[in-house]
């Protein structure tokens, strides 16, 4: 108990303050008052009779509350009707006494003072209050961004799904071939997994001058994967594999946004064609020019990528992506609609087999695969338990894709909805063939669709969203290396849904369930069930 605060019960001295306001002004009230009045009478009569009921205050405490009220009432309306017998045109205002007050003022304070200190520090956070020059002032140039995710992943596998045939080409390949690779040359496509993992994020951006930002962050990760950053928790013996996975310099005006280094996807795009966390290495530049179409925020903008993917000695075929994006944002009042024409060059990408004997073209081998595109073995010893394998088409990626946004339709609420349709028009039956001796017919189409329903951001209580999606790529549709690591334990050649839903449990901390559910296009049966459950916070 606090010092200095009145022992009794607060519900109660409540009640009767409102009683005695209740009675002393209703002799005054204007004849269409009187009804209300009588009203809050009964209500507080009826609030006093529960209060006794279950034993909140004894029936003698309530009969002397109601007991003062009516004296005090009667001896405040005498005054004032001999008041108004000596001054007829005395202007009535209502009265509340000073103790009354000072116990209104205590309670509405006690009840709003968590809520208005966290509104006071949340605006100083944002505004920066403090002293001037307290502080050097690239302190305050320096914005500090972090998140942390705990999960329970759960790979549940079809009964039916074809055993010993889809080769586990990354493992393979990191062997030396199918033989040194052992149990570890075949995919798992039977044993359920269930596992705990952790992704964690930290980093800072800085404003060196005007115009100009240089960005860091540090991730957890493994080790050759670009398209994943969990780490297996089951490591209590070793420490978790961190790597700068951000590393950037970006100047940006009004109309022009200029970035080197590692940086963020720059693409309207959405994960059909490139996972979520897989970061770009190179150049882009965006150029976007304003217009009045729809609103005054509608734009086209042009961003124009060069990446290199890896650099061979002593060879002019280096390995790199050029991407170049058209696109237009139109703005419907709060609602917004941007759509993105993109055209993604991964040049000298496939393989190339070497002649008897050779390791000349080994190069040509991917440093990273997942599963699903066309690949051959490049060896060409014609040594079973070797091998090295490739890809045997180009990828050359027509994209289009949109994302519709409805704005606020009630409080922190959205409905979102985005699409994304790509064909690989690089791949050629022919050169195919000439590469593998096996016609493989063109796989080479994809699209998917997702429909949210919710807040934007879930960062506090109460906030939630829920989501669906549908999704088909083929095997040759995009290079399954950079395509999403979860939708049918990554890769390509699947098509399926999923649903999640996500909820606020504190500030900046949520929850989200994910299920999806994807099976194999072409080839023996391959059913793969994915169900995540995660914890996640951030500042």
């Amino acid at each position: 108990m606090r010092a200095g605060r009145s022992t009794g019960n607060p519900v109660r001295r409540l009640t009767a303050v409102t009683i005695v306001l209740c009675a002393v002004f209703a002799p005054f009230a204007r004849a269409d008052q009187t009804q209300d009045l009588l009203s809050l009478r009964n209500t507080l009569v009826g609030v006093l009779e529960e209060l006794v009921k279950s034993g909140v205050i004894k029936p003698d405490e309530a009969r002397k509350i109601v007991d003062k009220a009516e004296a005090d009432a009667l001896a405040e309306a005498s005054k004032q009707r001999s008041t108004d017998a000596v001054n007829p045109n005395t202007v009535r205002v209502a009265y509340v006494p000073e103790i009354v007050k000072d116990q209104l003022r205590a309670q509405i304070k006690e009840e709003l003072a968590g809520e208005v200190t966290q509104d006071v520090l949340d605006q100083a956070h944002h505004d920066g209050w403090g002293v001037p020059g307290a502080l050097p002032a690239w302190i305050g140039d320096m914005k500090w961004h972090a998140d942390m995710r705990v999960r329970s992943n759960s790979v549940l596998f079809a009964s039916n799904n074809a055993q010993g045939f889809y080769l586990n080409f990354q493992a393979i390949n990191q062997a030396g071939g199918i033989g040194p690779a052992g149990q570890n040359a075949f995919l798992n496509v039977s044993e359920d997994e269930h596992q705990m993992n952790e992704r964690m994020r930290f980093g800072v951006d800085t404003r060196v001058a005007d115009g100009w930002t240089m960005g860091v962050r540090v991730s957890t990760g493994n080790d050759g994967n670009p398209v994943t950053r969990n780490v297996n928790v089951a490591q209590y013996n070793a420490p978790w594999n961190t790597y700068v996975d951000l590393a950037y310099l970006e100047y940006a005006t009004k109309n022009v946004v200029f970035v080197g280094g590692r940086f963020l996807n720059p693409y309207l795009s959405t994960n059909l064609v490139y996972d979520d966390d897989l970061t770009f290495e190179g150049l882009a530049v965006t150029g976007m020019l304003p217009f009045e179409l729809f609103g005054a925020d509608d734009r086209a903008f042009l961003t124009v990528g060069y990446f290199p993917l890896d650099q061979i000695n002593l060879s002019s075929r280096d390995k790199y992506l050029f991407g170049s994006q058209l696109g237009t944002q139109f703005a419907f009042g709060q609602s917004s609609l941007g759509i993105g024409i993109a055209y993604y060059d991964f040049a000298n990408l496939n393989g190339t087999r070497n002649t008897p004997g050779s390791t000349k073209e080994n190069f040509t081998a991917p440093a990273f695969v997942q599963k699903g595109n066309t690949m051959f073995d490049i060896l060409n010893d014609n040594d079973p338990n070797t091998g090295l394998y490739a890809l045997a088409a180009q990828y050359q990626l027509e994209d289009v894709s949109f994302v519709f946004d409805s704005g606020p339709l009630s409080e922190s609420m959205h409905l979102r909805f985005t699409g994304d349709f790509v064909r690989n028009v690089g791949y050629s039956e022919g050169d195919v063939f000439r590469a593998t001796g096996v016609r493989v017919p063109g796989k080479t189409d994809g699209y998917q669709f997702q429909l949210s329903v919710g807040a934007p951001d879930v960062n506090r209580f109460g906030l939630w969203r829920i989501a669906a999606l549908y999704r088909h790529v083929e095997r040759d549709a995009v290079v399954d290396a950079f395509t999403d690591s979860d939708f049918h334990q990554g890769g390509t050649d699947a098509e399926g849904w999923g649903i999640e839903a996500l909820y606020g449990i504190a500030r900046n901390t949520w929850m989200r369930i994910r299920y999806l559910t994807a099976n194999e296009i072409d080839g023996p049966p391959l059913g793969i069930d994915l169900l995540q459950v995660d914890l996640n916070a951030k500042f």
